[in-house]
């Protein structure tokens, strides 16, 4: 796994149009989900029973989460 982005800190994030932090969150959250995926038995079992597969999960708008 690759991130398409150059390590940026706190203060660096901070400045960065918008645009381009949810392009680097995107690409964080597809890189955590395929290593849940590929990696933690606990995630990997619960995703595959729910029919769920890393390239279901590409961006932060894919995560639907029920309101309370």
């Amino acid at each position: 796994m690759t991130a398409a982005f150059t390590p940026l800190s706190l203060p660096d994030i901070l400045h960065q149009p918008r645009e381009k932090v949810r392009a680097l969150q995107d690409c964080l959250l597809r890189e955590t989900v395929e290593l849940a995926y590929n990696h933690h038995p606990f995630y990997s079992k619960l995703m595959r029973r729910e029919g769920l597969e890393p390239r279901h999960i590409q961006t932060c708008e894919d995560l639907v989460l029920p309101l309370l």
